[in-house]
Parts: C-alpha cells; structure tokens; sequence
C-alpha cells in the first residue's frame, strides 16, 4: 500500500453488550487509555490520506476522542460487512478512480486486534481480503487485520 494512496477504516460500533457495560466497548480502558487510541497510534506513522471510524448511534464520545478522524455512523448493528460498507459510502468521492485512494485498510477498533502490536504483527492476525468492485474494472482491495475464533464462527454456524 502506497502511503499516498490508502485509506483506514476502524470498526468501533460495537456497544460492549458482553462486557456488561454501558460503556462503548472501544471506551474500555487498556494501560489507562480508551482501547480505540491504539489503533489511531498504530496508524499515525503510516500517514494514511483518510481515516473513517465507525461507531454505532449515541456513541459521540467515541466520536470526539476518534477527532480529527471523520466518524460515520453505523445506525443498525448488521455486521462487519456493512460497517465497511458504511465507511465507503464516505470514502466514495476520494476513492479510485474519481479519487486518489485505491487501497483501504479495515482494522478491528476493540479487542485483541485492536492492539497496536496487531497492526505491526499483521501477518498472524490476517483475517481475510475483501474485494469491493466498483463500476467498470476498478477494485479496492480491504485488508482486514484481525483473529479469526473457531469456536465463534462454529457456534455462529450451529446458530443459523
């Protein structure tokens, strides 16, 4: 990815329903700082052209501590795929070819991914491409940075 030319995307509208908080999940605290400043560190010396956190309604505290990063809200909690989705409805303008961005990096705001380290460690973490095409031959490729928990996606697959 060309420094010149990618965006990042930061998932942060998790609400935190399994810490039993009514704290945003990307609020907790890790070493005395919000979770979602490690990954807002973690992308500062990559200069990237955008920066796009997704946050979840009623999360405007998430929304100032993110700033100078724009924040979109994602208003239905319907995954990690439309909150990308989300986010590139604000990209849109920027991205290739009316733009100059041709590669956007999704990062995980809260969690184990959302580590810092993660981000550098990419390699053991990498959960997946995901391949947006646009109108004619143009594609943005996402790279999502992130563990993929077999017990998760199993009980996810018993559940449908």
């Amino acid at each position: 990815m060309s420094q010149l030319s990618f965006a990042a995307i930061i998932l942060a509208a998790g609400s935190g329903t399994r810490m039993k908080s009514a704290l945003p999940k990307v609020m907790h605290p890790i070493a005395g700082r919000p979770m979602i400043a490690y990954p807002l560190e973690a992308l500062r010396p990559l200069s990237p052209a955008a920066t796009v956190v997704v946050i979840g309604p009623r999360m405007e505290r998430v929304a100032a501590i993110v700033a100078p990063a724009e924040s979109v809200v994602q208003d239905q909690p319907l995954g990690t795929g439309d909150a990308v989705r989300t986010a590139m409805r604000a990209l849109d303008s920027r991205l290739a070819p009316r733009g100059s961005i041709e590669d956007v990096l999704v990062l995980y705001g809260g969690g184990r991914a959302g580590l810092a380290n993660k981000l550098f460690n990419a390699i053991g973490g990498l959960a997946g491409i995901l391949r947006q095409d646009f109108e004619g031959d143009v594609a943005i490729e996402a790279t999502v940075f992130g563990t993929y928990d077999h017990a998760h996606a199993a009980a996810a697959q018993h559940a449908e």
